[in-house]
């Protein structure tokens, strides 16, 4: 679900929801209200209503002020709106929480090439490869900005790389 931080201590627990999360064998509690918010922010993101969708992941982040995957979220909405200094706030602050988290290090990507600093996106999507190798969308964003530049061979080696890290299948019938 959504990486969210532990509540504070004034929280009563019969507010909260309790998820397994395997990252670091820990449990995360979350808030109902947060999590309804961060829900109606996605639906409003996927409807392209950004404004709507940059209220929702506020509102969720007034109940869970350290959440790196909320704030990434609240990135890409503001990206969407062209509010490219608000959305390099909130990945800052993301990438503060969390200088590992592979979806803000490629919405950071997303606001560099925004801001014409494709230099700047590959080293944000290398490093999101670097902490999560297995995880397909960073290899893309990279391989992308690579045939955008013309460096199709490098680009090629980027896919070849991402297929390396996933695991074998067998045939599909």
């Amino acid at each position: 679900l959504i990486g969210c931080s532990p509540p504070p201590a004034e929280w009563p627990l019969f507010e909260t929801v309790q998820v397994r999360r395997t990252v670091e064998g820990s449990r995360t509690l979350i808030l109902p209200s947060v999590y309804e918010e961060f829900l109606r922010g996605q639906i409003a993101y996927n409807n392209d209503n950004h404004s709507s969708a940059q209220r929702h992941f506020e509102a969720a982040l007034r109940g869970d002020p350290r959440s790196a995957y909320i704030m990434t979220w609240l990135a890409k909405a503001q990206l969407s709106r062209q509010r490219n200094d608000d959305a390099r706030q909130s990945i800052d602050r993301a990438l503060e929480q969390d200088e590992c988290h592979e979806f803000a290090l490629c919405v950071a990507a997303e606001i560099l090439v925004a801001e014409g600093d494709s230099d700047g996106a590959m080293r944000s999507l290398q490093r999101a490869i670097d902490c999560e190798p297995r995880q397909p969308e960073a290899y893309f964003q990279l391989a992308q900005i690579l045939e955008q530049r013309g460096a199709t061979e490098r680009a090629e080696a980027v896919f070849r790389s991402l297929l390396e890290t996933q695991p074998r299948q067998g045939p599909v019938m």
